[in-house]
């Protein structure tokens, strides 16, 4: 499955799932196995390092990015009516 077939149904159920103690469980153990760069004694092992390091936080994004479809901007909820819009205005 690609990222342009991820559908609604698909972000609801990998939401779903993170929100489960295993999910979170999960998602903990992806952080940890992130690691620590190395103390920079060696270049080489440095540059790999990091590059390991890079590779395994994308992926922990990925994974949280698929939560919601691509393209797709949660809504933001509005702080203040629209100063134009007389009936939110309005007393009730």
């Amino acid at each position: 499955m690609t990222t342009e077939n991820w559908s609604n149904e698909n972000a609801r159920q990998t939401r779903a799932f993170l929100d489960t103690p295993t999910g979170q469980f999960l998602l903990d153990t992806l952080r940890m196995s992130i690691g620590m760069p190395t103390d920079g004694t060696d270049q080489g092992r440095t540059l790999v390092s990091a590059g390991e390091i890079r590779g395994r936080a994308q992926m922990l994004n990925l994974l949280l990015a698929h939560r919601q479809v691509p393209g797709q901007v949660a809504e933001k909820a509005e702080e203040y009516p629209s100063l134009d819009d007389d009936s939110k205005w309005t007393a009730k």
